[in-house]
């Protein structure tokens, strides 16, 4: 009798064990936020507050006027309609607008501004924050459009990044992260800016118009190594400073339509690179590009170059 009462329990044990097991992978929510009380709230804030790892949070079309602490892990934020239709504003313009202190956060959407106040941002990803992913944003008037913070293992994609002070600022080993297919123009200090931060990957972007002084330049690294930069777009007064590092401005020959429609991947295109293309397929042949115009340096990149800089194409390849 004991022995049946025995074996009872353990598969009453059993059944509770898988119960829990699924009903805990089954509970993700999807929460609303709507301007005119429609929906469960009407803050960013509150939304979140409520959350659990796993919930998604819909913003839909409206202004909100807020500054945003993500504090739960495995949570999406994003906007029912895209970055034209929904604007997040900082209450506080000496505060971030996001501020991300939780990992594998993803937010998506927002048109994102008026954390003005140094040095705040209006997408800061706080320290140790990994493995998160920005998409799809419209991020302007901010002191810094997006900064990492020893932050990690990132992916930023499809962002517009304008009208800021900075444009991305990644300091103190914000390594490994992943910046491509952005838009980063009318900055007023560096478009892209590393410090003391290592083994990103910088790709496909566009990167214009940023900065008209000297110290400043469309993509700036100190002390920052083994970064991959490549088949970005730079057209700005300078465009690039690297003071003491050892980064990698091109990857080998590859085929495949590079930012400027040519048909090999090299390296970046320089408004201002002066050689020449010899054999007509895209890619400078006479001399690498070292960033020349930097006044304060003989060279803007200061160790190595981009050695296979894009060029159009002068004939078939």
């Amino acid at each position: 009798m004991r022995e049946k009462i025995w074996w009872i329990f353990i598969i009453c044990a059993a059944i509770l064990f898988l119960f829990l097991c699924f009903s805990g992978t089954s509970s993700a929510v999807t929460w609303y936020v709507t301007e005119n009380g429609s929906a469960n709230f009407t803050m960013i804030q509150d939304a979140i507050n409520i959350s659990s790892a796993g919930d998604t949070i819909i913003v839909t079309n409206g202004s909100y006027i807020e500054n945003v602490n993500v504090n739960v892990s495995h949570l999406t934020i994003r906007s029912g309609n895209g970055s034209q239709s929904t604007f997040i504003r900082a209450k506080s313009r000496s505060d971030h607008v996001f501020e991300v202190t939780a990992d594998y956060v993803n937010i998506s959407g927002f048109t994102i501004m008026n954390a003005t106040n140094q040095p705040n941002a209006g997408i800061y990803l706080g320290s140790d924050v990994d493995h998160c992913t920005i998409t799809d944003s419209n991020v302007s008037n901010n002191h810094i459009g997006i900064s990492l913070n020893a932050s990690c293992e990132n992916t930023i994609i499809n962002n517009t990044i304008s009208y800021n002070g900075y444009g991305f600022y990644l300091y103190r080993s914000s390594n490994n992260n992943t910046i491509t297919n952005n838009t980063v123009f009318s900055n007023e200090y560096d478009g892209i800016n590393l410090r003391f931060s290592c083994n990103n990957t910088i790709t496909n972007n566009s990167v214009t118009n940023n900065s008209a002084t000297y110290y400043y330049a469309g993509i700036h690294l100190h002390s920052s190594h083994d970064n991959r930069i490549y088949n970005n777009y730079f057209n700005n007064t300078n465009n690039a400073r690297d003071d003491d590092g050892y980064n990698r401005w091109n990857i080998i020959k590859t085929s495949g339509t590079n930012i400027i429609g040519g048909p090999y991947l090299g390296g970046n295109y320089w408004a201002d690179y002066t050689g020449e293309d010899w054999n007509g397929d895209g890619l400078g042949d006479t001399r690498p590009y070292y960033s020349p115009n930097v006044v304060y340096s003989s060279d803007g990149i200061e160790y190595g170059a981009d050695y296979l800089p894009l060029v159009s194409c002068t004939s078939p390849p």
